[in-house]
């Protein structure tokens, strides 16, 4: 019989904001609307700065999604990505506390490592023995920058 860790996760950890926050916000982005409009006469950026305070509302009012993840003695699974990720393809893994992820590096990839998100309150010392068994950890392998990434693909 296969040994399986289950878990959910959401997306990405959200910070709650205060109401005050939002009157705070947009008390700023209407004292910059007011500023370029009568002292610049720039209606344009303006009118920018206005959809730049409704796109940074609506997103931090966007619940994140829930993510079931799957460990077992084989793979790992991300079901509500329906992505599956053997272990004979992995050549490290890394438990980033900092981000919440579990970071994969799969063999043969200079691109982003694979990652599956984990809550804060969750026993991940459980999944990291788990994982330990099977495959190689590296401590210092930590989620690379976009600059990283652009380095090795350049080989630079």
């Amino acid at each position: 019989m296969e040994n399986k860790i289950n878990w959910k996760s959401r997306d990405y950890q959200r910070k709650e904001r205060s109401i005050n926050w939002y009157w705070i916000f947009w008390a700023i982005v209407l004292f910059f609307i007011f500023l370029f409009i009568y002292f610049y006469k720039d209606y344009i950026f303006a009118g920018l700065i206005f959809m730049l305070g409704v796109l940074i509302t609506i997103s931090n009012l966007k619940k994140p999604k829930i993510f079931e993840c799957v460990v077992t003695d084989s793979y790992f699974l991300n079901k509500t990505m329906d992505e599956k990720i053997l272990f004979e393809n992995v050549q490290y893994y890394n438990i980033d506390e900092e981000n919440f992820v579990i970071l994969i590096k799969e063999k043969e990839s200079n691109f982003f490592p694979k990652t599956l998100p984990f809550e804060p309150n969750q026993n991940m010392k459980k999944i990291d023995m788990f994982l330990s068994k099977k495959l190689k950890k590296n401590e210092e392998y930590v989620y690379p920058t976009s600059l990283v990434v652009l380095h090795n693909l350049l080989g630079i």
